[in-house]
C-alpha cells in the first residue's frame, strides 16, 4: 500500500490532519463572526468598533494562514508515504487522498473537508457583501470628496459698470470659511 514510510506513521499523520482541519474550520467559524461585526460596524459607522474587526481579522487571517502551511507540510508527509512528489502531495485535493484511505478514516476526512468547505463558503460570501459595502461607501466618498475638491464655477454677477461677467469657480472650504 505505501511505497516506504511505515503505515502507522502514516495513519498518525492522518489522524494530525483531521485534527488540522478541525482547527482550521474553527478559525474560518470565529473569522465569520468577526465579519459580521465588521460588517455591522460600517453599517452603523462605528469607527472604533471597525478599527478592533479589522484587527481580530488580521490576526485571525494570519492564524489561518499559519495552519494552512502546516497542512500543506503535513499532506506533503502523508503523500510521501503514499509515493507522492512533494508538490502534488502538497496539492492533492482531500478528495484524491480519501480514495487512499482506509474506509472509515474516508469517511472522516470527507466530513471534515465538506465542514471546512461550508465554513470557507461562509467566509466568502460575507467578504464578498464587505466587498460591496466598501466599494459604495468609496463611490459616496469620491462624490463626497468632489464637491469639496471644487464646485462649478458661482453664478455670473454684474460688474461695476453693470455687465454681466461669469463667476470663477470657488472652493467649498472657501464659501464656508
Amino acid at each position: 500500500m505505501h511505497r516506504n514510510g511505515d503505515d502507522n506513521v502514516v495513519q498518525e499523520r492522518v489522524e494530525s490532519l483531521f485534527v488540522l482541519l478541525q482547527r482550521l474550520e474553527g478559525l474560518h467559524v470565529n473569522l465569520r463572526a468577526v465579519l459580521s461585526d465588521k460588517l455591522e460596524s460600517m453599517k452603523k459607522s462605528d469607527l472604533a468598533a471597525l478599527h478592533e474587526s479589522v484587527e481580530r481579522e488580521r490576526a485571525l487571517t494570519a492564524r489561518i494562514n499559519e495552519q494552512e502551511g502546516l497542512r500543506k507540510q503535513l499532506m506533503e508527509r502523508i503523500g510521501r508515504g503514499y509515493g507522492l512528489a512533494s508538490q502534488a502531495a502538497r496539492t492533492l485535493s482531500a478528495g484524491r487522498l480519501a480514495e487512499r484511505l482506509t474506509e472509515a478514516h474516508r469517511g472522516r476526512l470527507d466530513a471534515a473537508a465538506s465542514r471546512l468547505r461550508a465554513a470557507v463558503v461562509e467566509v466568502a460570501k460575507i467578504n464578498a457583501m464587505i466587498g460591496r459595502v466598501s466599494s459604495q461607501v468609496l463611490k459616496h466618498l469620491g462624490a463626497l470628496f468632489g464637491q469639496i475638491g471644487g464646485a462649478e464655477a458661482s453664478p455670473g454677477a454684474y460688474s461695476k459698470s453693470g455687465r454681466t461677467v461669469a463667476g470663477r469657480p470657488f472652493e467649498l472650504f472657501e464659501a464656508v470659511g
